[in-house]
């Protein structure tokens, strides 16, 4: 379930993308995104809420930080509101629908790896997300590696292949601790997009 979601939120931003013909990013023979993720559900609320970081280290609009919160209905993930630190990433993030987007500082968002671990920090309140600070420690074990593919709709190919572990993630909220839960975390992945010939 997870990879479809994670493969969802790539394949939406992707679709913008190449929706965008005044892009200088299209003049390129293909597109590539690379970097790293981690997730988990948010207890203590009345309903579900997804958070996810993204470590974006190389894209089309260069290197960005994203966090992303969602609520669960229905099994779908509604998007609720998302913060980065590349300007560049504000078009993405609203054309998937997110009614909220703050950009702030590139110091007030870092989301990094170390090994298996990610972190992600927000250090300002930016809209209705309070300061946090997550930890998302991939378990030990083999890792999923996985390989996602497939036409783009109006031409095109997209290819995505990834590595990831379940996780135990630990938040601290507005300086409140919640409870540990389960998640996610993809130390790499790799996303290419094919244009269709021009």
């Amino acid at each position: 379930m997870r990879r479809t979601q994670v493969l969802g939120i790539f394949l939406t931003l992707f679709l913008v993308l190449m929706s965008l013909n005044t892009m200088p990013a299209l003049a390129q023979p293909q597109l590539v995104l690379v970097g790293s993720f981690g997730g988990a559900p948010v207890l203590g609320h009345d309903s579900l809420m997804m958070v996810e970081f993204l470590d974006f280290k190389r894209s089309p609009c260069g290197r960005a930080d994203v966090l992303m919160l969602s609520e669960i209905v229905d099994m779908e993930e509604e998007p609720v509101a998302a913060v980065t630190d590349n300007e560049e990433f504000v078009f993405f993030l609203e054309a998937m629908l997110i009614p909220i987007v703050v950009v702030v500082e590139d110091e007030e968002l870092e989301v990094w790896m170390e090994g298996r671990t990610m972190f992600a920090e927000l250090t300002v309140q930016a809209g209705p997300l309070h300061p946090i600070y997550a930890e998302i420690k991939g378990c030990s074990g083999k890792p999923m590696k996985g390989e996602e593919s497939g036409p783009m709709p109006g031409g095109g190919w997209m290819t995505m292949t990834y590595i990831g572990y379940e996780a135990v993630v630990s938040f601290v909220y507005d300086d409140t601790p919640c409870p540990p839960t389960v998640g996610m975390v993809g130390p790499q992945f790799l996303l290419k997009v094919t244009p269709p010939p021009t």
